[in-house]
């Protein structure tokens, strides 16, 4: 998909080390915690037979990347089960947001979608901008976020002074 000065293609092998450091930038890490975090979440994935990964190219350089994630959400009485696309990791470099890569990224993974048997995309983890961007798309929230929190009781040891006998807990 040519869009502009960018070309939209599906991920090859050619890009792994340029999309792994590109990666960087959203998950931190190592370059081999990022491949095999890569390989895990998109090559081995059991619910699809391929990855779905999208790369953004401007004059052949890779500059975005985004991937989506396939599950399988089991739901309801008698037990149904759906296979959906998430969206997942999605990073531009900064000097080419704001140029409507990621809306021209979401409408290919769309085009790529039609002739599967995928029928839903669903976004778990946006931040306010992939928020925002999505429902100005079309997009339909299914229920209000609402935060949770986790509070843990386990106590806290404390080491009063160097006398064991003076462990306590908090």
């Amino acid at each position: 998909m040519q869009f502009c000065d960018y070309k939209i293609i599906r991920y090859t092998p050619a890009y792994r080390e340029p999309m792994l450091e590109l990666l960087s930038l959203l998950w931190g890490a190592t370059p081999q915690d990022n491949a095999a975090y890569l390989d895990w979440k998109y090559n081995q994935n059991p619910y699809s037979d391929r990855n779905w990964l999208f790369l953004v190219l401007y004059k052949d350089c890779l500059v975005g990347v985004r991937g989506n994630l396939a599950m399988r959400w089991q739901f309801g009485e008698p037990i149904q089960k759906i296979d959906c696309l998430c969206d997942g990791d999605s990073v531009v470099l900064p000097d080419h947001r704001r140029k409507g890569l990621y809306q021209a990224l979401t409408e290919f993974n769309l085009q790529e979608m039609e002739d599967t048997s995928y029928r839903y995309t669903i976004t778990l983890n946006a931040n306010a901008r992939t928020r925002d961007a999505n429902l100005k798309m079309g997009w339909r929230r299914l229920s209000p976020i609402t935060p949770l929190y986790r509070f843990s009781f386990q106590p806290v040891r404390l080491r009063i002074g160097s006398n064991p006998s003076h462990e306590g807990y908090l």
